[in-house]
């Protein structure tokens, strides 16, 4: 009945706790009396199962990290499995809440913007928006950032969080990712990251 009375013959079980001195919590690591470790969890699907679209989208990610880091911390990406496709929001290096925007096209910058918060770690809300052409990116409903110049890489991944080849995870924690096929608006960039 999901309570527990001690004046009765109840027994109590507890399991699955984890003990561990660490400025942050981490997730559930099943031991047996040993430390252990594993590696970062990272989340991916292919862009073959959803609706992308190799011509135009936009990713809108809601997110907090737990603390300040001076790492370029991979939020998400769409890519080719490698570092020189790829459509990518990452933490900045950097006092504050910085993100970086970049889109990378066999290995040549298309777009690439780096934007400030208030300096703090709480939650933010990033959107990059991408087409032929057309690039945009902003912070918590502020200015956006945009270019009217550039080609779009392939991909066929979307990754949400580090990949390998980076190992900057954001020791942090994703509420939202949205995706949509097109490139939305300035002004639907703002409300959505309000």
């Amino acid at each position: 009945n999901g309570s527990f009375d001690r004046s009765a013959a109840d027994t109590l079980l507890i399991a699955g706790s984890q003990i561990e001195a660490g400025a942050f919590l981490t997730s559930y690591i099943p031991t047996s009396g040993a430390s252990a470790s594993r590696a970062a969890d990272v989340a991916s699907i292919p862009t073959s199962a959803f609706g992308y679209n190799s011509g135009a989208g936009t990713v809108v990610v809601d997110f907090n990290r737990d603390h300040l880091s001076t790492d370029y911390a991979q939020i998400a990406s769409l890519d080719d499995g490698s570092l020189v496709d790829r459509t990518s929001l990452a933490l900045s290096g950097g006092a504050g809440r910085r993100y970086r925007a970049d889109v990378y096209d066999n290995s040549v910058v298309q777009f690439s913007n780096t934007n400030v918060g208030d300096g703090t770690t709480s939650g933010m809300k990033v959107a990059l928006a991408f087409a032929e052409n057309d690039f945009a990116a902003l912070i918590d409903g502020g200015t956006v950032a945009t270019d009217a110049s550039g080609t779009l890489p392939s991909a066929s991944t979307l990754v949400i969080g580090d990949r390998s080849q980076i190992s900057a995870p954001i020791n942090g924690h994703i509420k939202s990712i949205q995706y949509y096929p097109r490139r939305l608006s300035n002004a639907q960039l703002q409300e959505l990251t309000t």
